[in-house]
């Protein structure tokens, strides 16, 4: 290993060690990370990404992937330098990775709409957002996308659609550090399936989060009533 991967190896032990970090199943934090490296150092198509960005900005771009799992051997994500500094940032496989390692969801779909396509969106007896018609159709791949969206499939047979048209998907690349961005107009259905994604794993992990903190507010609830209880009975009895 590089003094570079071998800081990020160490960190990230020390984050599975002492703040509880767990990594998927099968995971290898070495190959990952030495796969990575030989994309960074790579000069086949001119300076490599070692020699433009910063030492520091390398080390966070390797630990955010390991973090959170990914693998750029497995196209889960891409490096973007930004003048010196390089981000690491999630693809539609990434993303869709991430998303899926989530305990109730049994997996998860993305779509771009052409023009020309049949869609419809609808709502259902809770009135959440469903689409309710999508035939994609062959000759409309060339034309110009005009939305996209995505569904999780729950374990327990429920389903929950983000849907986005052309100009939010655009309104939220417009708000990323760089409107100019390369994957962005090469890979533009990528692009808006990621984003897409990306919303809807936003949503995901704030419905976790609230569950969490819930659960923990529950929990010192009952707490609270268990001492209370306990309490009482110690009057009763003296």
């Amino acid at each position: 290993m590089t003094e570079i991967t071998q800081y990020v190896s160490n960190k990230v032990e020390d984050l599975q060690k002492n703040q509880g970090l767990a990594l998927p199943k099968g995971y290898s934090v070495g190959n990952a990370l030495q796969t990575a490296w030989l994309e960074i150092t790579d000069d086949s198509h001119g300076q490599p990404l070692s020699q433009i960005c910063s030492p520091q900005s390398i080390s966070k771009a390797l630990t955010n992937m390991v973090i959170q799992g990914l693998s750029s051997a497995k196209n889960q994500c891409y490096f973007i330098p930004y003048g010196q500094q390089l981000t690491m940032q999630r693809s539609y496989f990434g993303t869709t990775s991430v998303v899926k390692r989530l305990s109730n969801v049994k997996d998860i779909k993305a779509q771009v709409v052409f023009k020309g396509d049949g869609f419809e969106i609808g709502s259902d007896e809770e009135f959440n957002e469903v689409v309710t018609k999508f035939e994609p159709k062959f000759e409309n791949r060339d034309n110009e996308i005009v939305g996209a969206f995505a569904v999780v499939i729950k374990n327990d047979g429920t389903k929950d659609y983000t849907i986005m048209t052309k100009k939010e998907i655009e309104t939220s690349w417009g708000q990323a550090r760089s409107k100019r961005s390369g994957a962005r107009a090469n890979f533009k259905q990528e692009m808006a399936k990621r984003t897409v994604l990306n919303f809807i794993l936003i949503q995901l992990m704030i419905m976790k989060c609230y569950f969490n903190q819930l659960m923990i507010l529950l929990l010192m609830n009952m707490k609270m009533m268990t001492q209370k209880m306990l309490l009482q009975r110690k009057h009763l009895v003296t």
